[in-house]
């Protein structure tokens, strides 16, 4: 039998170090472990404590602010004040436009929304709203003003037809609600197209820009008062006067052929007659029409209707009246009158000369 060799269990020194340091190791990894995780701990208890500040923080503003201004009743909206420039809007129709509403708190209204609400309405031009602390706003509007109706036809009243609009300077259009007096003395343009008109889209048809430029120019400058403009025509536009005066204009030059008008009444003036119409596109020999001159005072025009005399009564007991013959008068010859020369244009057109 062999002999069974016995383990050598002793431990050199190079193994029994090894064995040393891992033991200090594991010791160690296990310290720095917790000591890491104590670290993270204490971080996230700082974190949390941080967190928890902010938001209180935040709530307390929150709830602050709400009871010194969102919910304060001294921050409740009590006036507002509405200036404008015109006359066609009203208080009442303004604050129902922006919606505002008396008791809501004056900060939940956002001025922008404010101005865009105004905008909408076709007669304002420019709008600004202002919020005084703690319970007034003002708005400011200014009006477009209006210088004309247009419509379609002659026959239209522009009081009531819903497709005749004011019109400004720029050709800008709209329908007031309110028709107010001063509106219903504007000139009326007719033979204007509103039936595809846009909302917010001015009118820039050349015959009507020509209408406003004459009307802008007649009011800095006033030598008739007009009545009406028709511009249907498309290479004119015929002005009539309150006066009944009929005027051809051209589409350019207005300021020439308003000096040319000028004229015209000078010639008027000195004749001491009443022009009819004229047409001032020609640059010479200006066509006038005059008015007719009005018959004599004295002349039976319409001729006075002949009295009769009423039948007299019978009177049984009254005596017949004999008349006594009248001596007969020697008639004379009466003259002849000379035939009057006839005149086709019974006065009426005159030319007038203009120079070159």
């Amino acid at each position: 039998m062999s002999r069974r060799r016995t383990r050598n269990t002793r431990m050199t020194p190079a193994r029994q170090r090894k064995k040393e340091l891992f033991a200090e190791v594991n010791a160690r990894g296990g310290r720095e472990r917790w000591s890491r995780l104590g670290i993270w701990v204490g971080r996230l208890l700082r974190c949390s404590v941080a967190l928890g500040l902010i938001y209180g923080i935040y709530v307390g503003a929150t709830l602050g602010y709400k009871n010194l201004f969102w919910e304060n009743p001294d921050y409740a909206l009590k006036d507002v004040s509405v200036k404008t420039d015109g006359s066609s809007l009203t208080r009442e129709q303004v604050i129902a436009t922006a919606g505002l509403k008396f008791g809501k708190n004056i900060l939940s209204y956002s001025l922008p929304d404010l101005k865009e609400a105004l905008r909408k309405l076709p007669q304002v031009e420019v709008a600004e709203v202002r919020r005084y602390l703690p319970n007034r706003m003002e708005i400011r509007i200014k009006e477009r003003k209006p210088v004309a109706w247009v419509t379609a036809s002659a026959a239209d009243d522009v009081r009531t037809n819903q497709k005749s609009y004011l019109v400004d300077i720029q050709g800008e259009w709209f329908r007031p609600r309110l028709v107010v007096h001063e509106f219903e003395t504007l000139p009326v343009i007719t033979g204007v197209v509103t039936d595809n008109l846009q909302p917010r889209e001015a009118i820039r048809s050349e015959e009507l820009m020509a209408a406003l430029e004459l009307i802008e120019k007649n009011t800095k400058s006033p030598r008739f008062q007009v009545r009406t403009i028709d511009i249907s025509k498309g290479y004119c536009v015929i002005v009539k006067s309150q006066d009944g005066m009929e005027i051809t204009f051209g589409l350019s030059d207005i300021d020439a052929q308003l000096a040319k008008l000028d004229e015209v009444r000078k010639l008027e003036r000195s004749l001491s007659q009443q022009v009819a119409s004229t047409n001032l596109i020609p640059s010479r020999n200006i066509p006038i029409r005059w008015v007719p001159p009005l018959p004599p005072e004295d002349a039976d025009f319409p001729p006075k209707p002949v009295e009769t005399a009423k039948p007299a009564t019978k009177d049984l007991k009254a005596k017949p009246v004999v008349k006594k013959p009248e001596p007969k008068k020697e008639s004379k010859p009466e003259p002849k009158k000379e035939p009057k020369k006839s005149n086709p244009d019974n006065g009426l057109y005159k030319p007038f000369l203009m120079r070159a």
